[in-house]
C-alpha cells in the first residue's frame, strides 16, 4: 500500500513539474512578442529582436543581463533529463542575472546610449 502511495505521490509530482515547465517556456515565448525596451518615443523594440540580437551589445554590466536567456533555456532542457536538482539552480541564476536589467541607467541603441531612469 505505502509503494503504491509513494508511486501515485512522484507521478504526481512529475505532472506538476511538467506542468509548470511548459506554463514557464509558454509565458517566455509570450513575452517576446511584447516590447522589451524603447529607446526613444518611435523607436521600440519587441522582445524576439532582444533576444536575437541582445548579445551583440554585451560590453557592459547591466547588458549582462541577456546571458540569463541561455541559464534558462539549459536549465529547462536539464529538467526533463531527470536532472531536476540541476535545472532549479540554473533558472534561479537566470532569475538574478536578468534582474542586473532593473538597474540599468543606459541602453545601448543603434546610435548611441539613451538614458533610462532605474526600474526600482
Amino acid at each position: 500500500m505505502r509503494a503504491e502511495t509513494a508511486s501515485a505521490r512522484e507521478a504526481l509530482q512529475w505532472r506538476i513539474a511538467v506542468c509548470v515547465l511548459w506554463l514557464s517556456i509558454g509565458l517566455y515565448l509570450f513575452s517576446l512578442s511584447g516590447i522589451a525596451v524603447c529607446l526613444d518615443p518611435g523607436e521600440c523594440q519587441r522582445g524576439w529582436v532582444a533576444l536575437a540580437f541582445g548579445w551583440v551589445g554585451v560590453s557592459r554590466v547591466e547588458d549582462l543581463a541577456w546571458f540569463a536567456n541561455p541559464l534558462l533555456i539549459f536549465g529547462w532542457l536539464l529538467a526533463p533529463s531527470g536532472a531536476r536538482f540541476l535545472s532549479g539552480p540554473f533558472c534561479v541564476a537566470a532569475l538574478l542575472i536578468s534582474g542586473a536589467y532593473l538597474f540599468a541607467t543606459k541602453v545601448v541603441g543603434p546610435g548611441e546610449a539613451a538614458s533610462v531612469r532605474p526600474i526600482w
